[in-house]
């Protein structure tokens, strides 16, 4: 089992989670190519996990060999969701949004 992350430093060794789809090594450049889902479907999930918040961001990234759709919220929450099956994962702060009443969205 590897060491936990250092105090302050993300851990990027292995997801907390599993998922439907794993990214071959090396990583392709598109990784459009392997979700099974569109980016809509994964915001539409991560809104359904949070209503009232507005999508911020939405990346298909390689999340430690899982492909996942990271969508950021207007409520500071990182949401990823696989890129396989829509389903939520995890959700986490993002530390480096800074507070969430710095920002107002009309």
């Amino acid at each position: 089992m590897p060491p936990p992350a250092a105090p302050g430093q993300e851990s990027s060794l292995v997801p907390a989670y599993s998922c439907t789809i794993k990214v071959p090594e090396p990583e392709p450049a598109d990784l459009t190519s392997l979700a099974r889902i569109p980016a809509d479907t994964a915001m539409t999930a991560a809104l359904a996990a949070y209503p009232g918040s507005r999508v911020r961001k939405v990346e298909l990234e390689d999340d430690n060999g899982c492909l996942v759709y990271s969508v950021s919220l207007s409520n500071g929450l990182e949401v990823k969701v696989d890129a396989g099956n829509g389903q939520v994962l995890s959700t986490s702060s993002e530390p480096d949004e800074g507070p969430e009443m710095s920002e107002k969205e009309a």
